[in-house]
């Protein structure tokens, strides 16, 4: 049983803040891509330097994913603007904090 049964409530239009875990994972898994593809440069088997050099590689792409993630989240957290916020004056769209 409503007591207002005729009010119905719309969703917000809202960006919420970039992650910081997801730029620590993509930084963590570039790393350990990087770490995985040093093994190049030893003197061991080429079949295991080629198997570590693409596992480096595969780390590598999705350390980046991680990355462009927070980047686009991070980028549209900046650019939003409240729907109530629109209609402010000329001079307060060109100001900074």
């Amino acid at each position: 049983m409503a007591f207002f049964s005729g009010i119905s409530i719309q969703k917000r239009d809202s960006a919420s803040e970039a992650d910081g875990g997801e730029l620590f994972k993509g930084a963590a898994f570039i790393a350990a891509g990087v770490l995985a593809a040093s093994f190049m440069t030893m003197e061991i088997a080429s079949v295991l330097k080629l198997g570590l050099l693409a596992v480096g590689v595969v780390l590598c792409a999705v350390g980046v994913k991680w990355i462009v993630k927070y980047w686009k989240d991070n980028k549209a957290f900046e650019e939003f603007v409240p729907e109530w916020d629109k209609g402010r004056g000329m001079y307060d769209r060109f100001a900074r904090n």
